[in-house]
């Protein structure tokens, strides 16, 4: 094995290496560099990351402070035009044209602002494709809680959370929920001052 650095400003950033034979035969540069293998652990209802644009990354951070519990989902990338996500996986099943509510925590780092860019949490309907943004968050920034209520679409069969980072920083998740509603209907009955109303709201003298 050979090691040469003869770029002496080269003080931070990628460093590339070539598995190179320098003895001297026609196959020199044919050399073989096995890749490491990388495990990780994740929530099970959670997919891996998906790499839409470039090489974002994810984990199950215990490092970061949660906002609940001991651990967060971080997407993290290390380049302004990368862009990755993950989605739930279970209780993925809906009902059509129900409001349903849509919640979760941020909490961002260095996390690149302006144009699309930001670290979001995504709802995303199937089959149509429709996709609602919940939340958007750029910058430094601590845990912040974003919720909306979204109606389904009449044809939607399936639904599901995403949280995504689009940009460069490092982003955490944390207690993303979707779940139907609660709606509750009030109905108002008038009735002359001194009279009594019994529960079915009929009244008497």
């Amino acid at each position: 094995q050979q090691i040469q650095l003869t770029d002496s400003s080269h003080s931070s950033g990628a460093l590339g290496l070539e598995n190179r034979d320098t003895g001297g035969s026609p196959s020199g540069n044919n050399g073989r560099f096995r890749a490491p293998l990388v495990n990780i652990t994740l929530p099970q209802d959670w997919s891996a990351v998906t790499q839409q644009t470039g090489r974002p990354g994810l984990i199950w951070d215990a490092v970061t402070a949660a906002h609940g519990g001991t651990r967060s989902l971080q997407l993290f990338s290390g380049n302004s035009t990368f862009i990755g996500h993950a989605s739930q996986t279970a209780n993925t099943s809906v009902v059509s044209g129900v409001p349903y509510l849509v919640s979760g925590w941020i909490k961002t780092t260095g996390v690149t602002s302006g144009g699309s860019n930001g670290a979001k949490i995504v709802l995303v309907e199937q089959p149509s494709g429709t996709q609602t943004t919940i939340a958007t968050q750029t910058g430094t920034q601590g845990w912040t809680l974003y919720s909306q209520l979204v109606t389904l679409a009449a044809n939607t069969t399936t639904a599901q959370a995403r949280v995504l980072i689009q940009g460069a920083g490092t982003a955490n998740f944390d207690d993303v929920t979707f779940a139907p509603a609660l709606t509750i209907t009030a109905s108002l009955s008038s009735a002359p001052f001194g009279t009594t109303l019994s529960p079915n709201a009929s009244s008497s003298d």
